[in-house]
């Protein structure tokens, strides 16, 4: 679900959610928030996979908005408990989200990342893997 800069109480609803840390994010063009159906409609039965299928849906989105040109970004930071409230029970609120045209000034610093050996493991989990020595 998201909502335009301009789009009145259902933008002030979203950005009820965020975390003060996150204020930024109401200046973005669009404000969204990622949901998981967690039941298949036709069948009506669990959908454990759903956060799999969001993370997907994400990463295509952030892909199209970079080719636009758009700048898209990911929060954590948000009232979990409280957007569950402003949705149907039947889906699960992952992260909020802003899209909007990229500021200069505003660029992430680099992240220092585990290394793949750490978190790769092959033919079990005691294993680290091979292929990636």
């Amino acid at each position: 679900v998201f909502s335009k800069k301009d789009a009145g109480a259902a933008r002030t609803h979203l950005e009820s959610l965020l975390d003060p840390g996150n204020a930024y994010a109401t200046q973005a063009w669009i404000l969204g928030l990622s949901l998981g159906k967690k039941t298949f409609t036709k069948t009506g039965q669990p959908n454990r996979h759903n956060g799999h299928d969001v993370g997907s849906a994400s990463h295509a989105m952030s892909l199209c908005a970079w080719d636009l040109g758009l700048g898209m970004r990911f929060m954590a930071g948000y009232n979990l408990e409280a957007a569950r409230k402003l949705v149907p029970p039947d889906y699960e609120p992952y992260a909020m989200f802003v899209i909007g045209n990229p500021q200069k000034g505003l660029e992430r610093p680099p992240r220092d990342r585990r290394p793949l050996l750490d978190i790769v493991f092959e033919d079990g989990f005691e294993l680290k893997s091979k292929s990636l020595s």
